[in-house]
């Protein structure tokens, strides 16, 4: 007679999700939240920022290194997506 305390395939617990199995997303997710609450309470001293000139304010240290970081990502993907697009212009220029 089949014991009926074993799981069976397709169970949760097969999966690593179940009660006892160890959930990693969870702890990746709570692992980052712990960080970020740590970089922004040891950066959250306001500090001057200029731009170009033309903005002279203050503004807490942490914010400007937020608005540095996604400058850098929008730079580091529009650059090979630019690139990209010119290369394909330039070879449907020479296929005509």
């Amino acid at each position: 007679m089949a014991d009926p305390t074993r799981v069976r395939n397709g169970g949760s617990h097969s999966a690593g999700l179940g009660s006892t199995g160890f959930n990693w997303r969870l702890w990746t997710l709570a692992s980052a939240v712990v960080l970020l609450a740590i970089i922004v309470l040891q950066n959250s001293e306001s500090v001057r920022f200029k731009l170009l000139f033309i903005v002279d304010t203050e503004m807490p240290l942490i914010i400007g290194l937020l608005i540095a970081g996604a400058l850098g990502a929008v730079i580091g993907y529009a650059g090979p997506v630019l690139l990209r697009h010119r290369r394909d212009e330039r070879r449907r220029d020479q296929e005509r």
